[in-house]
């Protein structure tokens, strides 16, 4: 079909939905169609025959059998889609431009498939995939009406007997679903809760979901933990519009959440043509370089005191008795006495720094590369790596970074091996021996970014190892710190 389409004179305009290029100018289509009845459209292609994927470096063979695709995907959890759309337009999302465009279109942007039509797909996949958990990862799955979620998880619990994932909004919840999922086998529900400021939600987000409502569904939700459901509960920050107070709001907020719950911090990204991009943008508020494009909201949180203050209620175990004095005016609020920020951003990232390194050097010694690596490099050789990722000078050969100097303000990425050679200009080495830490720019390293490329430039000499990382906490990331306790 394609091929024919290129090899005759056919005017592209007329195919719904196609965008092209023509003399180097983007033609977006002029007309446009959302299918209203998702039935209709086929099953993706679920039975891989004769089907190839670029793994581990090589292009291979989608295996037949059930039990070594699912280890050859390494498909611990099935992402499915029972939607489209949202029911929501919340300015900060690109679902309030799809809406626009299908009201504008006269076309309708949230769509669901039937009941029938989800059991039938299921089998389907059934057929072909192994997993473990199936996860329903549409915007808001309790939107749909009880007899649909009764009927699809009903299904699901008789016939797949695996674990049920789902996303929500709060503003979903009621205690006849509620009761439906915890007898379905619904062990998690993640739900985006944003921010604990009506004002935000209001005059910025347009989002019709309130802290009174989160609050009401939090508690209703925590009668079913001992069913074995976990909460997990979303939050933006890192918003230009929000000012101390409304960030005062969203921790009283988290911390009203009943407990056990678990935890995920976003950072608002201002995605290209949505409601509250085009008003930054024309407020000044943001450049068109803060647009996010090719940014994940999942990775871009910064380590400032009310992130840091997020994770450490969070992770430790504050008594209520501190919840006062890290929420008043002189902490939280005002921006002229930050020595209690320091304190607590300090013993946090520390916290943080050694739990990643034991957790990274833990995972990486089960590997096979792990072995192969420590023959050819020596039982002294780094097991661990930093990632720097924005800093104020150039440099075109390793420094020594130890030195106090207050032109050097360094941002650091503590990741996994693998993500450095995507994401970084520079990488950290910490040399015991010599008791220095120096970082080198990108290009004097091999452009592959594997294993033996960095363990080679280390050398046998060199112990950079898990304890000269905690044993040197304060000074290698002493401008993060400094970073961290800025106010806003």
């Amino acid at each position: 079909m394609y091929k024919e389409l290129l090899n005759n004179d056919k005017n592209f305009a007329d195919i719904p939905n196609l965008a092209y290029k023509e003399n180097g100018n983007v033609i977006m289509p002029r007309n446009i169609h959302m299918e209203a009845n998702l039935d209709i459209l086929p099953y993706p292609d679920y039975k891989f025959i004769d089907s190839y994927m670029l793994k581990d470096g090589f292009i291979q063979k989608i295996p037949q059998d059930k039990e070594l695709r699912k280890a050859f995907f390494n498909l611990s959890l099935f992402l499915y889609y029972s939607s489209r759309g949202c029911p929501n337009a919340c300015a900060y999302c690109s679902n309030s431009l799809y809406h626009k465009i299908a009201k504008e279109t006269k076309n309708k942007w949230y769509r669901t498939l039937s009941p029938k039509r989800i059991i039938e797909e299921i089998k389907e996949i059934s057929k072909y995939l192994a997993m473990d958990i199936f996860w329903f990862n549409d915007d808001d799955f309790m939107a749909r009406s009880v007899e649909e979620i009764e009927e699809v998880c009903k299904f699901i619990r008789e016939e797949l007997n695996v674990p049920i994932f789902i996303n929500a909004t709060p503003n979903s919840v009621t205690k006849e679903k509620m009761d439906i999922l915890s007898r379905s086998g619904v062990k998690h529900i993640a739900f985006g809760i944003q921010t604990g400021s009506d004002r935000v939600l209001r005059k910025f987000y347009t989002r019709p979901v309130f802290s009174d409502t989160v609050r009401e569904s939090a508690k209703l939700i925590s009668n079913y933990y001992k069913d074995g459901i976990v909460v997990d509960y979303g939050f933006i920050l890192e918003n230009p519009y929000e000012d101390n107070y409304d960030l005062r709001e969203t921790f009283n907020l988290f911390l009203d959440l009943p407990k056990p719950v678990t935890l995920s911090l976003y950072s608002l990204l201002f995605f290209p043509s949505t409601k509250l991009t085009i008003r930054a943008l024309n407020e000044k508020v943001i450049m068109e370089n803060d647009v996010a494009i090719n940014k994940d909201y999942r990775s871009e949180i910064s380590p400032c005191f009310v992130h840091t203050l997020f994770q450490a209620f969070y992770e430790l175990n504050i008594p209520k008795s501190y919840y006062k004095i890290f929420l008043s005016d002189e902490i939280f609020i005002s921006e002229e006495n930050c020595y209690p920020r320091l304190l607590l951003a300090n013993y946090f990232i520390n916290k943080t720094i050694r739990q990643i390194a034991i957790d990274n050097e833990k995972q990486y010694k089960k590997t096979r590369e792990y072995k192969e690596i420590l023959q050819k490099a020596g039982k002294n050789a780094a097991l661990f790596y930093v990632a720097v990722i924005e800093i104020s000078k150039n440099y075109k050969k390793p420094t020594n970074i130890l030195k106090d100097n207050e032109n050097e303000e360094l941002t650091l990425c503590y990741q996994n091996d693998l993500e450095i050679g995507f994401k970084s200009r520079y990488i950290i080495r910490i040399q015991k021996s010599k008791g220095k830490i120096e970082y080198y720019p990108k290009s004097e390293l091999k452009s592959d970014f594997s294993q033996n490329s960095l363990y080679n430039e280390v050398g046998k000499n060199s112990e950079p190892t898990l304890k000269n990382l905690i044993k040197y906490p304060k000074r290698t990331i002493r401008r993060v710190i400094k970073d961290a306790v800025k106010c806003k």
